[in-house]
């Protein structure tokens, strides 16, 4: 695994206050908040599952991959500084739990599943530019999406029935989150979540006029998220889709599906909270 640079994600402190717990101290460094959101810098989801990945490499000294989220709740924002991570061991197949702590509060939590890493033997991913199925073409204004550089990572929308969009997306090489995977070129598989988070946004765009703002929309949950392969090639195109399955007030959930050519990414549910006003 490639080692992030000491400026984005640091280990400050690693303690065992009980058996089968650690909490580990990681500072966060600027370039995690780059362009999420311009004027409100915010922790993005994949920052923190990012954060707890560091985390974890450092309880066990070898690394880790999260392979799988099967809850995770995003109570409050996280702006800068440091974090404090509670993990623990689980139901001894690979998952455990994890909370993040900023000034003693809880931030987010949940449950996670982990590989540990001997080697990548899935770096051969490739996309075959493969169209996603499942929506006819719809409008879409891009510069309503609240990301700014290199966190913007929706290229293209392919198409929007109302209910599903489908999606290119692409992770660029400048990205904070490119320099994560296990070899140079490769990021995390759950890098994807924020590529369905962000058509999420553009589907709810979508049905919004033409030239109206957008919203900033914070993921506040996660259920059932499977990675396929461990890792993401940058650069290359991700087809990514979401379907609108919920929708109560200002609060949206959705099921997403990733692909990477032929072969799936990932697929998951999340859930989206939406400030009324725009961005």
């Amino acid at each position: 695994m490639v080692v992030p640079p000491p400026s984005v994600l640091a280990v400050r402190g690693l303690s065992a206050p009980a058996a089968g717990v650690a909490e580990v101290v990681v500072a966060l460094g600027e370039e995690l908040f780059a362009g999420h959101f311009p004027g409100r810098p915010t922790l993005s989801a994949i920052a923190q599952l990012a954060v707890v990945e560091a985390a974890l490499c450092a309880w066990k000294g070898r690394p880790c991959t999260v392979a799988e989220v099967g809850r995770m709740r995003l109570t409050r924002r996280i702006e800068g500084g440091e974090v404090v991570v509670r993990l623990e061991e689980g139901d001894g197949e690979g998952r455990l739990g994890f909370a993040l702590l900023v000034g003693g509060e809880l931030a987010s939590g949940g449950r996670v599943g982990r590989v540990e890493d001997e080697g990548d033997p899935r770096t051969d991913v490739r996309t075959a530019n493969r169209r996603p199925a499942g929506a006819e073409p719809g409008r879409f204004w891009g510069g309503g999406l609240p990301h700014a550089g290199v966190a913007r990572m929706l290229s293209r929308v392919l198409g929007c029935d109302g209910e599903t969009i489908a999606c290119e997306a692409r992770l660029d090489a400048a990205s904070p989150f490119a320099g994560l995977g296990r070899q140079a070129g490769l990021a995390p598989a759950w890098v994807g979540l924020e590529m369905a988070a962000q058509a999420a946004a553009a589907l709810e765009l979508s049905a919004r006029e033409e030239g109206a703002g957008g919203r900033l929309g914070y993921l506040v949950r996660l259920r059932n998220l499977r990675c396929g392969p461990p890792t993401l090639p940058v650069g290359e195109i991700v087809g990514v889709e979401a379907t609108r399955t919920a929708a109560v007030s200002t609060l949206r959930t959705y099921d997403v599906f990733a692909s990477v050519g032929a072969e799936e990414l990932l697929r998951g549910e999340l859930s989206v909270l939406f400030d009324p006003s725009p961005a």
